[in-house]
């Protein structure tokens, strides 16, 4: 295909995406939510979580977008290092995206210049004005994550990501020497650190977005027993060891169902290792209680189980201690290893069969109550509601996503909470500085997410974010500055539609949500943008609590 042909295509490609996913955006915007989500699919992003990472805008140093990423898990704001117990793999992706024909020595100079500023440690990027808001958030989220982890020895990778729409792979000798240019900058900053850069020209980019997210993997197995809905397999400890992990690393997205993270030097754990290193008298099977993996299908051909989605709901304890074992070791140094493991595959699409099978198997001790959050009632009927209204309650993450919803019209559970949080218990800031986390307090989370509540609560709050959503996208403003006051501006509507200082849950849900009017959003979106322009505004104001009650009185007012 020649190179006109790929240019074609791809814009045929962000056409079509457009117009499914994202209609409301302009064309560069969604560029860069396009190849931020091609280049980063392996990590299966929300679109909430995609666009936290987008920093577009005046003075962003060249860059399009920042994520971080700790064990493969993407670092916000929240980030909390405990739940990190394994060899840490620290990585930050940069990416540039443009809709030019061709790569620019002007944009790797603006990567070179923001390289050599951004990552000098010694200067805080509270002094970095050049940079917008959203930079300098992102950055202090790796800066915060590198010096928490500094203990541990992190395995640091640097990647930029730099797409356009160019037809031809040709790279002109002067753009290489930039590309080198940009490697040693950050290799200067982080001596230590692998260092990738990586040009992506409209076929490239084709190709990533042909890629699919993998729903199906292949595990070689040596014994099975087969049942209606499921099998019981024997596997070699080496090839579940390939099952696990992608490259070195465990595939993140293997564990997301399981409630409990890895839970370090335990008396458990460290039994489990000893048999791993020092029991060769009894197989491994024998003494280990195994692993269970949910799919919504299973087939056996041969020696391979294929498995469709698979989550391991129980085990990760047992799979987290195999992956070390092996990382540690040279395989080829013992080529006989032929110690087994048992793992349970259970095959089922049935929403409800899963729950109980997720919350069966996760019933032991030191499971808190408030880990098994989508599995709840609460979160079925949640779900439920908003499908009546044509929204999609991603209770199982990016399961609507990947069935191609549009992603305005898709809330996870961790901003249900955040919404939540903002008009019931009046803490914006705490849902502006604590994305993540909000629904990992039980108390926290028992007090917004109820059964006594009316289920019209969170049909309204999910209407009010996708209207604040649009209106605050509407705006001239930062990406930084629209995340910052949007939990505001949903508690000034709540405040001024109910006529409350602090509306009730039940206040809140007898709104009629046809009221939330283009005048009403305006007017709050205005209005807030005005007090937090007038405050000086910024990251500290918004996570802090004074900036509540000045928008409270202002939604009151007559």
């Amino acid at each position: 295909m020649n190179s006109s042909n790929d240019i074609q295509l791809l814009n045929d490609v962000l056409d079509q995406q457009r117009l499914e996913i994202a209609p409301n955006m302009t064309e560069p915007d969604f560029f860069e939510l396009f190849c931020a989500d091609s280049i980063l699919k392996d990590y299966n992003l929300t679109y909430e979580e995609l666009e936290s990472g987008i920093t577009d805008g005046e003075h962003d140093g060249g860059i399009d977008a920042i994520f971080s990423f700790a064990n493969g898990e993407l670092i916000q704001e929240d980030f909390d290092a405990k739940y990190l117990k394994s060899n840490v793999l620290l990585e930050i992706h940069i990416i540039q995206a443009k809709t030019s024909g061709s790569f620019s020595e002007t944009a790797l100079n603006k990567l070179i210049s923001a390289t050599n500023k951004l990552f000098d440690l010694s200067v805080k990027t509270s002094d970095l004005e050049e940079f917008n808001s959203g930079i300098i958030s992102q950055v202090d989220c790796f800066r915060h994550a590198l010096k928490t982890l500094a203990i541990r020895f992190p395995e640091i990778i640097v990647r930029y990501h730099y797409a356009c729409k160019k037809g031809e792979r040709h790279i002109h000798p002067k753009t290489e020497y930039k590309i080198a240019e940009l490697k040693q900058a950050a290799s200067e900053k982080f001596s230590q650190a692998t260092v990738e850069v990586e040009l992506l020209s409209a076929v490239d980019l084709i190709k990533l977005a042909r890629k699919r997210r993998k729903d199906a993997y292949e595990l070689v197995v040596t014994k099975s027993l087969n049942a209606e809905k499921g099998f019981v397999v024997l596997a070699s400890l080496p090839e579940f060891d390939n099952f696990l992990k992608r490259g070195a690393e465990l595939k993140a997205e293997l564990f997301e169902a399981n409630v409990r993270d890895f839970e370090g030097s335990t008396e458990v754990n460290d039994e489990i290792a000893a048999t791993l290193k020092d029991e060769r008298d009894a197989d491994f099977w024998w003494m280990n209680n195994g692993i269970t993996i949910l799919s919504n299908k299973a087939t056996l051909d041969g020696d391979t189980l294929t498995i469709g989605n698979p989550q391991i709901v129980n085990g990760l304890q047992t799979s987290t201690q195999v992956n070390k074992y092996f990382s540690e070791r040279d395989l080829f140094s013992n080529p006989n290893e032929k110690r087994m493991i048992m793992i349970k595959v259970i095959s089922s699409e049935d929403d409800a069969v899963r729950d109980k099978i997720i919350k069966a198997t996760n019933s032991q001790n030191g499971v808190q109550p408030g880990s098994l959050r989508a599995t709840d009632e609460i979160q079925r009927d949640i779900e439920t509601r908003l499908k009546t209204l044509n929204l999609y309650y991603d209770r199982r993450k990016n399961f609507y996503k990947n069935l191609g919803k549009p992603a305005s019209r898709i809330i996870s559970i961790s901003r249900m909470a955040q919404v939540l949080m903002s008009i019931v218990n009046q803490r914006p800031d705490t849902a502006r500085a604590r994305p993540s986390n909000i629904i990992k307090d039980q108390n926290e989370y028992e007090q917004l997410f109820s059964k006594s509540k009316p289920i019209n609560l969170y049909a309204n709050a999910a209407k009010l974010n996708i209207a604040i959503e649009k209106t605050l996208k509407s705006k001239d403003m930062s990406a930084n500055d629209r995340t910052n006051i949007k939990f505001y501006c949903m508690l000034w509507v709540a405040c001024k539609m109910t006529r409350q200082r602090k509306p009730s849950p039940q206040d809140f849900a007898t709104i009629d949500p046809q009221s939330f009017t283009e005048s009403i959003l305006s007017n709050a979106v205005e209005g807030v943008w005005s007090l937090y322009r007038g405050q000086k505004g910024g990251d500290e104001l918004a996570k802090g609590s004074k900036f509540t009650t000045l928008v409270v009185d202002s939604a009151v007012k007559e």
